[in-house]
């Protein structure tokens, strides 16, 4: 069923909390400008400084396209070109081997208690610079996979967690784990939890069957940010099934969903959600909640 966003406003300021997210892919850029942006406003309780791990190119969930490594530099130009001449600041990244050091005084953004995790288990292109000229260059050169295009079917290939990094925000005891997922990489995502954070609340967005994640050429975030947020269009959120159920639509593969729109919907789950859900009560472990996101199909999906 339908629903007006201005029905879905916090009813209670969530418990004050600061934001991690590991990488700097499309979408992890995107994230960190939304929730930089959305620490502005009052009622969210959010730091104001988002962190972004950099991470190598011999990291487990690096991007491999291209070999480039992770930088505060690509980080930067998709706040600059898509959020209004923003910067992440000096405080704003650290390396993922100075995150992973044992703590110090000298190193206080790698702290992560009572602290929000958010890690990219979907994204399988290296970042884009927001840049219009360099949008344009992609979707004449790179062939964009779009719903109902000729092209073949696309497989999304597994991209792994990064076990150590989990490992340490979960030593560290962050307080929620978000994770944006494909098919291919859920069984992987599952078992990482299930061994190095079986007492952590996680939650799990996975990817509509067959599409894959791509920013909308041309997007910029508009102004001003409120609390509704801001969608490119519908947005499908579902009950997941992992068998293919009734409830599950198959796409033709070759579909795109929005970076910018996964971002939204994840900062807005971490925002309007229970970061702490009750754990069973007899082994006293995380169920993760998985749900399903894609883009809408004719009126057989809730609307978000």
């Amino acid at each position: 069923r339908n629903r007006n966003p201005r029905n879905l406003a916090l009813l209670t300021p969530p418990p004050k909390a600061g934001t991690v997210i590991l990488g700097t892919s499309d979408y992890s850029n995107i994230l960190f400008g939304k929730v930089q942006r959305a620490a502005s406003l009052y009622g969210t309780n959010l730091n104001q400084q988002p962190l972004s791990i950099l991470q190598p190119p011999d990291s487990p969930s690096s991007v491999p396209i291209g070999g480039a490594k992770d930088s505060e530099g690509s980080l930067n130009k998709v706040l600059w070109n898509r959020f209004g001449l923003a910067m992440c600041g000096p405080e704003g990244t650290l390396e993922e081997a100075d995150c992973l050091r044992p703590l110090s005084w000298w190193i206080p953004q790698a702290e992560m208690k009572e602290k929000l995790v958010f890690l990219d288990a979907a994204s399988e292109t290296s970042s884009t610079d927001g840049n219009p000229f360099t949008d344009l260059l992609r979707d004449i050169f790179v062939k964009q996979p779009k719903g109902g295009s000729s092209q073949a079917a696309v497989k999304s290939p597994p991209i792994p967690l990064n076990v150590p990094f989990v490992q340490c925000a979960v030593q560290r005891n962050c307080a929620h784990i978000y994770i944006l997922s494909n098919d291919a990489s859920l069984p992987a995502c599952l078992q990482t939890l299930s061994e190095h954070a079986p007492s952590t609340p996680a939650t799990i967005l996975v990817l509509e069957r067959g599409t894959t994640l791509a920013v909308t050429s041309g997007w910029k975030s508009a102004l001003p940010q409120d609390m509704e947020g801001e969608l490119s269009g519908p947005v499908s959120l579902r009950s997941y099934s992992e068998g293919g159920g009734g409830d599950e639509q198959e796409s033709d593969g070759t579909g795109m969903f929005p970076a910018e729109d996964a971002a939204e919907v994840m900062g807005q789950v971490a925002l309007r959600t229970d970061r702490n859900p009750t754990p069973n009560l007899d082994t006293q472990t995380q169920t993760p909640l998985i749900v399903r996101i894609g883009n809408v199909f004719q009126d057989t999906h809730t609307n978000a």
